[in-house]
């Protein structure tokens, strides 16, 4: 919902302790409240970041962007999806 992309193009990758935020403990329900909440807030900072590139490219104001399903449209039609942003690949674990 943050990130305004289809559930079907969600991808996770299990943490690593050595590479991730350890918890100390991932047992029970305290793990999705805790976890959750920061993945969504992640996901919204990781929205905005995008937003701010594709205001960059399509020369327009963030504000004035729509995101639809992954692709960021600007008011004058132009088009830019988050993976040409930021194509597959190009973080890492």
């Amino acid at each position: 919902e943050e990130l305004d992309v289809a559930l079907a193009r969600v991808r996770v990758c299990t943490g690593d302790t050595a590479h991730a935020l350890d918890e100390w403990l991932t047992a029970g329900s305290m793990s999705m409240t805790d976890s959750g909440t920061a993945l969504r807030q992640a996901a919204a900072e990781v929205r905005a970041a995008l937003l701010a590139l594709a205001a960059d490219r399509l020369g327009a104001p963030a504000e004035d962007l729509v995101v639809e399903d992954g692709t960021v449209v600007a008011p004058d039609g132009g088009r830019v999806t988050y993976w040409e942003l930021v194509p597959p690949g190009t973080c890492t674990q």
